[in-house]
């Protein structure tokens, strides 16, 4: 899993609260918790590019 580390955190802010995220995994638990009111096209990419992907799909 340490492949999926980022190099450095990334911080994104909402709602004046910072969060850090620090591997892939990470970023697909904040995606997946994003509102499903405010996603986007560009979420939904997001999380489509950073979910795996089982073998023949």
């Amino acid at each position: 899993m340490t492949s999926l580390a980022f190099l450095a955190p990334v911080h994104v802010k909402t709602n004046d609260v910072i969060h850090d995220i620090n591997s892939v995994r990470e970023a697909l638990v904040f995606l997946n918790q994003w509102p499903k009111a405010r996603r986007d096209r560009c979420t939904v990419v997001l999380s489509e590019a950073a979910t795996p992907r089982s073998p023949g799909r």
